[in-house]
């Protein structure tokens, strides 16, 4: 008999064993369509087979336009460089069946891509994505892959100390102390970073300051050792995409209304990824 996508998702769950409760660290049991830990803590998995970790605060900042705007671009190659990247820092690794985190994973799609590159590549991977945006996690349960999604803080992740071999953490806040007690003793944190060039064109038809990571990079380097610094630049052709454009970048929120017309038709795309211990 066929299994459900719930019924999946809750075996390749049990079969990491990795989760925790975020507010006990209590181990959890499936109750039908549950998570419940010793303490009484339950939540429950959705339709999609996420769980929402954070219920009841948070803020939802993401609209659904601005998520689906993101994944239509995405899909279309606007990060594929980056992405490219952070699959070769897993394959060098020769870690085998590597657990990787995507911690701000948005609405999936990029997880999605990089589950299919390793695959590629034979590598045997098992991603987990979180996000503190509901409606992301929304839309990345939807994946037919084997691809665990919660809703989740980063500041409070739901997994055991020393569950993955890789912690990816692209344009996001950080929460080195959580990525460090979540990580394997050989772990990575797999930091990407946007550099001065990235968006220009956009910043440059609102406006907007030049950009400059060196406070983020500070930050970093005060919490963890610098192993590797790769940069990565292209060109992204938006022409077409000019209202989607606009809408998925937070930079420009409310900024953009009845301006479609100064959507450049083309960006570049401009980082470094740096792999963190």
């Amino acid at each position: 008999m066929m299994l459900t996508k719930i019924e999946r998702r809750i075996g390749s769950l049990m079969e990491l064993g990795i989760l925790e409760c975020p507010k006990c660290r209590g181990i959890f049991s499936v109750e039908g369509r549950s998570l419940k830990c010793q303490s009484g803590h339950t939540y429950d998995f959705s339709k999609k087979g996420t769980v929402n970790f954070v219920l009841g605060y948070g803020e939802e900042n993401y609209s659904r336009e601005m998520l689906e705007a993101r994944r239509k671009l995405m899909r279309l190659g606007l990060f594929r460089g980056i992405l490219d990247s952070i699959a070769a820092a897993v394959i060098e690794s020769g870690i085998p069946d590597p657990v990787i985190l995507d911690a701000g994973c948005g609405e999936g799609t990029g997880l999605e891509y990089l589950y299919g590159k390793l695959e590629e590549n034979g590598v045997r991977a098992r991603l987990v994505g979180i996000d503190i945006s509901s409606g992301g996690i929304m839309i990345a349960g939807r994946t037919e892959k084997d691809i665990l999604f919660f809703v989740a803080d980063l500041g409070s992740l739901p997994f055991g100390d020393r569950s993955f071999d890789f912690v990816i953490n692209m344009f996001t806040p950080a929460s080195y102390r959580e990525f460090r007690r979540v990580l394997k003793p050989h772990g990575k944190v797999l930091k990407v970073v946007p550099e001065r060039e990235h968006l220009i064109e956009l910043r440059n038809a609102f406006g907007l300051k030049e950009y400059s990571n060196e406070d983020i990079v500070a930050h970093m380097a005060e919490n963890m050792s610098v192993v590797r610094r790769e940069k990565t630049m292209s060109v992204f052709d938006a022409e077409g995409h000019g209202e989607e454009l606009l809408l998925m970048t937070p930079m420009l929120w409310g900024k953009t209304e009845g301006k479609s017309a100064l959507a450049p038709g083309s960006v570049t795309v401009s980082s470094s990824l740096f792999v963190l211990e």
